[in-house]
Parts: structure tokens; C-alpha cells; sequence
């Protein structure tokens, strides 16, 4: 596939037409955007790609990162690249985001990026997923937070067109 800001991780921006192994194994999770976070089975997170604005949390807005890099060590249970941000969540449920910020979509109260891990909710979380400007959590009892844009409904909203941080969705929509 497309090597872009080396997201193929093989350490080139050349891209791919076929399979080019970069762990040999313990991958158990992906999401892939303009750059790629992996979970392995021991609960690290791992990134590379796109990170011009810190979406890989590495403390650094070097725009090209073609190898994978070790983002967190341990406790990772669900992962997602979004446009220009990223987000995850720990095994005890706390959801931690990085990134662009512009539209609300780091959760955290403001607008202002972060080229670290941040932590927006402490706990219950299970799940988590990234649009292009929002965020989305499925909560351990089912119910659904959501943060950043909500142009073109994204986050259910209609009303303000951003929200910076986690907002609860009042019906239970998901399966605990």
C-alpha cells in the first residue's frame, strides 16, 4: 500500500505492493489512518507514520516517523487512528488522547494539541474510535461519549458544533 510519511513502518517511503513483515509477531490490534498505531499482546502500543501534530504521542511533531515506535509499554486495550489525532484505552478504562485538537476532538477542554498521551476520562471505558475531526467512546454499561466536530452529525449533537469534552450520549445504543 501507499508509504506516505512511512506509515508501512518498513522504514522507507516507498510504497508497497506486497506484504513487507515489520513485527514478527504479538500484533493483535490496528487502526490505520495517515499513520498507523498497532497494539501488540502484551499491551504496548506502537506508532508510526504521519505526526505532524503529535498524533503518536511521542512527545515530537517530526513529521515523519517510518519506524515503529513504542508509544506506551503496557495496558493497552483498544486503539484508533483518526484524521490527525489518535486515541486508546487502558485496561483499567481510562481513555488517554493525542494529537491535533482543532475541533474539540482531544476531549480535553480546550482546543490546544497534544504531542503526549492525555487523559480524558479515568475510567469505564471500553472501547474507543476516531473519526476525522470527533471522537466516539463505548462505555463499559453501554451507553456512548463523544467529543469533537459534530459537522454532519458526528457526534449526534446538531447543537454546539463542537464539544471538548466527553459527552454522554443519554440512550444506550451499544451492547454492554
Amino acid at each position: 500500500g501507499s508509504n506516505g510519511n512511512g506509515r508501512l513502518g518498513d522504514g522507507t517511503g516507498t510504497s508497497r505492493n506486497v506484504p513487507v513483515e515489520i513485527v514478527s509477531s504479538g500484533v493483535n490490534k490496528v487502526s490505520v489512518r495517515d499513520h498507523t498505531l498497532f497494539g501488540k499482546t502484551n499491551g504496548s502500543l506502537w506508532g508510526m507514520g504521519r505526526n505532524d501534530y503529535g498524533q503518536l504521542g511521542i512527545n515530537s511533531t517530526t513529521v515523519t516517523i517510518s519506524q515503529p515506535t513504542q508509544i506506551v509499554t503496557s495496558e493497552v486495550s483498544s486503539l484508533a487512528a483518526g484524521y490527525y489525532h489518535s486515541a486508546f484505552v487502558k485496561t483499567d478504562g481510562s481513555v488517554w488522547t493525542m494529537g491535533s485538537n482543532l475541533a474539540g476532538q482531544l476531549g480535553t477542554g480546550d482546543y490546544l494539541p497534544s504531542p503526549v498521551p492525555v487523559k480524558v476520562i479515568n475510567s469505564g471505558a471500553s472501547q474507543v474510535s476516531c473519526g476525522q475531526f470527533h471522537t466516539l467512546v463505548k462505555m463499559s454499561d453501554g451507553s456512548l461519549k463523544v467529543f469533537g466536530s459534530d459537522r454532519h452529525g458526528a457526534i449526534g449533537q446538531n447543537r454546539p458544533l463542537f464539544r471538548s469534552t466527553p459527552y454522554q450520549i443519554n440512550h444506550k445504543l451499544l451492547a454492554p
